[in-house]
């Protein structure tokens, strides 16, 4: 499972023989989406179903289970026959014109929360109308399957995987052009390899995704100049970014990617509300709206300089620099105050609040006008030229992607969850030119105390080209190489998990009610009490042929040869009952379960248990009654072996001196052993 979109092609790498083959053969890309809704309308009235799993898969699905499958074309569902109850849907008959439709809501997958300041608001919910069902499962295989083990059935819905892509592509997979996307991939496991207690390491050593699988963004930027159209392009500077698709790094990620790559510097890049000058407390001048504040490290890769070419080392504590065009904006001197405002970066109910904080003008940074603007071709952006050297400053990778804001036209066509009033022309004159190349510049210190949150506080690291100072462990290869294969091998990290779904499934089952101490228990009653009556029948079929037991052993039988008559007489009688006994108990299992279904099912909470019956359970059953049965025989014999013949054939079977010994010996012992199994099962119990 991932938390986060990869290739749908990552399945098929997951089960090559390089990979995780050994212990996998079939490996099937799907989307799973819960808290989904489904509503259905017949005869003028409404029912809906929430908390429904959405389940977009290939055909390939069904080979996981044993059950035959559906062929799902555009457009159609099949759902479980849990949801049909809920939705209160007929039987589907297969006939095209009585066919029921239902609406699918699906909620979006977005870059951000809701709960941050820049994410969106509305439009979380996609809706997916008349869609045919075209069957209903039963609640059993993939019709019960969920990652999350629970006795409750859920509620689960099965559309074509093709189909929920390009439906629904622009909405859950923004910024990303292959529609052929997934976020869970089920394993069928090889036969006879088990899975070990230290797999956990074994798939995440093995398990190779893409730098885009993890979510991650590697580039590799370089700005360069032309001043003679005849000649190459001359390099101002480059290096290799690395981004991530949730546009902040979670913190975990981020200690993980400082860790292995000590040369890489982080940037935390936020949007700022406004930025104006602040003399003798009172704002002066006009402000500059919606402008990228980027914070950086004190040694960071590529310095900033200064207008008079110095460069710009570290940023001291609450300082700020602007570039070139801003502090001409805004009028401003070096040592003014500007006073920055933005969005608290968490918005608590969707409620945005805004906070400033005043920064004393530091330094400006020289920034090269380019004698071209950025022109958009299809999808893509063709960068500025320029004829003249462009500064680190002019760099709109300071910037992560943004679907709906760093590929728009124009800062009015921003798709923000929140108004952008006070635009001027030459704010877009700006952004012609420069893109999302932040106006100011604060310490990374600065810019994570005050934008700081649970989505984490670093939007993008920067790495020089040249790695020579990385540690030498590094694989070998180009620099980009470098950098993905140091970091593929850490996928848990970055929002993939592999779920043991049977294994989870079992634990579950066995962690909860146990049925089999709780069958015991129920049934011992009813086996102690058989066990009692079938010691008393032996003795009394034995008391009424006392006397030639006693002619027998007055003629000499030993105990042993009269154990082999009785058993050989007896064992007919015995292997009926026991098989006879078998069949009756199989209907009093099944008349317990039916009622812990129906009457006592407040009792366990688990209305689908069934029973389970295999031939070799019943064989076990059979042959224990018959062993328990002989053995009662063998007990009863050895009970009588010292009376004498005499008193034998006068029909008794003890003799006088040891009746009261024997019932105060057997007394003790009774009691003793019922102790003994009260303690016991109160330990397993407990």
């Amino acid at each position: 499972t991932s938390d986060h979109f990869f290739r749908e092609e990552l399945a098929r790498e997951l089960v090559a023989p390089e990979s995780l083959g050994k212990y996998f053969e079939i490996a099937i890309p799907i989307i799973m989406l819960p808290a989904t809704t489904v509503e259905y309308q017949s005869g003028g009235q409404l029912r809906r179903a929430v908390d429904v799993t959405l389940f977009a898969v290939p055909d390939e699905v069904w080979q996981l289970q044993s059950a035959k499958g559906w062929n799902l074309g555009d457009n159609q569902a099949v759902l479980n026959q849990q949801l049909a109850d809920e939705l209160g849907l007929a039987k589907v008959s297969g006939d095209a014109a009585a066919t029921p439709r239902v609406t699918i809501r699906v909620s979006s997958r977005k870059q951000l929360s809701s709960d941050s300041a820049l994410g969106e608001k509305v439009g979380l919910v996609q809706s997916l109308p008349d869609v045919d069902v075209l069957g209903v499962m039963p609640n059993r295989e993939l019709g019960r399957f969920g990652l999350r083990p629970t006795q409750v059935v859920p509620n689960n819905l099965f559309v074509p995987l093709s189909w929920l892509q390009n439906a629904l592509g622009d909405e859950l997979f923004k910024g990303k052009t292959d529609f052929r996307q997934a976020n869970v991939v089920l394993l069928k496991r090889q036969q006879g390899i088990p899975i070990k207690a230290d797999f956990e390491s074994t798939w995440q050593s093995k398990f190779r995704p893409s730098l885009e699988d993890l979510g991650l963004r590697l580039t590799h930027v370089a700005r360069t100049f032309r001043t003679d159209p005849m000649k190459e392009p001359v390099t101002a500077f480059e290096y290799e970014n690395l981004s991530c698709d949730g546009l902040v790094f979670p913190d975990k990620a981020a200690q993980l990617i400082q860790r292995l790559l000590p040369t890489a510097r982080p940037v935390f890049t936020y949007l700022a509300n406004r930025l104006q000058v602040v003399r003798d407390g009172t704002t002066v001048g006009e402000a500059i709206p919606f402008s990228m504040v980027s914070g950086l490290s004190p040694n960071d890769i590529l310095p900033l300089q200064s207008t008079h070419e110095e460069p710009i080392t570290a940023i001291a504590e609450k300082t700020i620099v602007l570039n070139e065009w801003a502090a001409s904006d805004l009028q401003a001197e070096i040592g003014d105050t500007i006073r920055l405002s933005y969005f608290e970066p968490e918005a608590a109910g969707g409620n945005e609040v805004e906070r400033s904080v005043d920064l004393k003008l530091g330094g400006v940074a020289k920034l090269t006008r380019p004698s071209e603007p950025y022109v958009r071709r299809g999808r893509q952006w063709r960068d500025a030229q320029f004829v003249e050297r462009p500064t680190p400053a002019n760099d709109p990778d300071f910037t992560p992607l943004v679907p709906g804001l760093t590929d728009a036209e124009s800062i009015e066509s921003w798709s923000l969850p929140f108004d952008t009033p006070g635009i001027r022309q030459v704010d877009d004159e700006y952004w012609k030119l420069y893109r999302t190349t932040p106006k100011g510049f604060v310490s990374l210190a600065t810019a994570q105390s005050l934008w700081n949150s649970r989505f984490g506080k670093v939007t993008s690291y920067r790495m020089p080209v040249n790695l020579a100072a990385a540690p030498v462990n590094l694989p070998a290869g180009n620099t980009s190489e470098k950098i993905s294969d140091s970091l593929v091998g850490h996928a848990k990290t970055f929002g993939f998990n592999l779920v043991l779904a049977r294994e989870n499934g079992l634990r579950a089952a066995s962690g909860a009610t146990p049925f089999d101490l709780l069958f015991l228990a129920l049934s011992m009653f009813v086996m102690l009490s058989a066990l009692i009556l079938v010691t008393l029948m032996v003795r009394l079929a034995i008391q009424h042929r006392a006397d030639q037991l006693g002619m027998l052993t007055a003629v000499g039988f030993g105990f042993p040869r009269l154990a082999g008559l009785w058993l050989s007489e007896m064992v007919v009688v015995c292997a009926a009952g026991a098989f006879l006994g078998a069949g009756l108990g199989l209907g009093y299992a099944n008349l317990m379960l039916w009622g812990l279904r129906t009457w006592w099912v407040g009792a366990i909470r688990t209305p689908f248990v069934r029973l389970h019956v295999s031939a070799t359970s019943i064989l076990i059953g059979a042959t224990v009654g018959l062993a328990i049965g002989l053995l009662t025989i063998l007990w009863t014999l050895w009970r009588i072996r010292r009376v004498p013949s005499v008193r034998l054939m006068a029909g008794k079977l003890e003799s006088n001196e040891s009746v009261s010994q024997q019932v105060s010996r057997w007394t003790r012992i009774l009691i003793g052993g019922l102790l003994i199994v009260a303690i016991a099962m109160l330990v397993v119990a407990t």
